[in-house]
């Protein structure tokens, strides 16, 4: 019946999920990070050691990845921003790409998207005109989790999977934050996904935000103007009260700029 099958697919779906998400193991590992000095970036170690010297106008988290060999890989680009113009760098700090473009997306499975002279193109990793794979969703790998909440005071708050209070409810909204698993089909123009698992919740209070983990630990009071997640790494891009940015550790707070 109909209750069977769900459960067959629910149960199907959660497998999927744990497989996949083992592809990412090791992927991420001793990435290099994003740092702001003053109005400068470069990138700096888990240590904060500074690797590549803070010259740029901006610069993005090493996430990008490729396949090769039916394996991902991480693809050793970051994007970077400079007079104006957007390239990419490797760990060695090289500029692999040359900063040429009026926009760019970061590398997604060996593809990004820029825009110059006024036209969007897509490239690989080697700068090269391409055309990115298809995407073709999968499905929801969820099961049980924590919950968001709300009272009739429109204050909200986090639940255990047991239905136990985690966080109160004195937040004005909590918003889930999500990640997604991507993998290539057999066929190698289609890329498949499917939400892979819960990452946190970002926590707004009187117009601040800050950032819980998935099991509902507070990791950062609020106290930036905007946190979001950066995709398949455990970096937090964040909003300062005076406007500035940076990133920080999801993990435990750790602030990754100088002002």
């Amino acid at each position: 019946n109909s209750m069977i099958k769900k459960a067959i697919l629910s149960v199907a779906i959660s497998i999927y999920t744990i497989l996949i998400a083992t592809s990412f193991t090791g992927l991420y590992d001793n990435l290099l990070i994003p740092y702001r000095l003053k109005d400068k970036w470069g990138y700096c170690n888990h240590d904060k050691k500074i690797i590549i010297p803070c010259i740029y106008d901006e610069t993005y988290p090493f996430f990008g990845l490729c396949t090769k060999e039916k394996k991902l890989v991480n693809c050793d680009l970051a994007r970077i921003k400079i007079n104006n113009k957007f390239g990419f760098v490797n760990y060695k700090g090289e500029l692999k790409i040359p900063a040429i473009y009026d926009k760019a997306g970061d590398f997604k499975f060996g593809c990004a998207h820029v825009k110059i002279d006024s036209k969007t193109i897509e490239i690989d990793t080697a700068g090269n005109t391409i055309q990115c794979p298809m995407t073709d969703g999968v499905g929801d790998g969820f099961g049980n989790s924590t919950k968001i909440f709300k009272t009739k005071k429109n204050k909200f708050g986090l639940l255990s999977p047991k239905k136990d209070t985690i966080i109160k409810p004195e937040y004005d909204s909590i918003t889930k934050v999500i990640n997604f698993s991507c993998y290539y089909s057999d066929t190698a123009t289609v890329l498949s996904y499917l939400f892979s698992e819960e990452l946190g919740f970002t926590l707004k209070k009187k117009k601040l935000i800050g950032y819980a983990d998935k099991d509902g630990k507070l990791i950062i009071a609020p106290k930036y103007t905007e946190i979001k997640h950066y995709a398949e790494t455990d970096l937090l891009f964040i909003k300062t009260t005076d406007n500035k940015t940076g990133y920080l550790n999801a993990k435990d707070g750790t602030e990754y700029f100088e002002n």
